[in-house]
Parts: C-alpha cells; sequence; structure tokens
C-alpha cells in the first residue's frame, strides 16, 4: 500500500511524496525510496511521522547548512530537489 505525504513544515513540496508501506507481523515499515529513507513501527501514524522528522532533518542538512555535499549526497540532493518547489 501507499502513503501520501502532503505537507512537511519548513519544506516546499510541488508534489505529495510517495510513501511505500508494507506491514508484517503487525508491525509497518515505511519507506521514501529514492531518499533512502525508513520508518518502522507498530503505529502507522508513527511511522509517517518519523519519516517527516527525518526528511526535515535531511533538507536542513543539504540545503540549510554550511555542508557541501559530495559522493551519495550529491545523488540524494539532486532526488530532493525534485519534490521541492
Amino acid at each position: 500500500m501507499y502513503h501520501f505525504i502532503n505537507f512537511i513544515e519548513g519544506i516546499p513540496l510541488v508534489r505529495p511524496l510517495k510513501v511505500k508501506v508494507l506491514r508484517e507481523n503487525n508491525e509497518y515499515l515505511s519507506i521514501v525510496q529514492d531518499l533512502n529513507l525508513y520508518a518502522k513501527s507498530d503505529d502507522l501514524n508513527e511511522t509517517i511521522e518519523e519519516l517527516k522528522e527525518d526528511l526535515k532533518n535531511l533538507y536542513q542538512d543539504l540545503f540549510n547548512s554550511d555542508y557541501i555535499p559530495s559522493g551519495n549526497a550529491v545523488k540524494l540532493k539532486k532526488e530532493f530537489e525534485k519534490i521541492l518547489k
């Protein structure tokens, strides 16, 4: 199944972010494949909130700091840019 994140505080999304949700043994695994992020919990809403927090932190690291990405971080930044306004 899929879930869509429409809003993340502080991040200008151009379109909803697609989250793949897997359920196994009463646990949810929510995955943003393009950004290599995931969260696991027995509560679906908790996994979505964890992903939102991880996305905010990643956004800050890649776009709002003095950090100059290299290697895999450059690829990750390019993927993240695809969902930004």
